[in-house]
């Protein structure tokens, strides 16, 4: 149980953390 809500967790934190980065990289090529 603790292990399948640990994973849920990382499927989360990497989708955030992708669509920060294509954020970022969008905010780049704008300058």
């Amino acid at each position: 149980m603790l292990v399948e809500n640990l994973e849920k967790m990382q499927i989360k934190l990497d989708l955030i953390t992708r669509k920060w980065w294509f954020f970022l990289f969008f905010i780049l090529i704008q300058f």
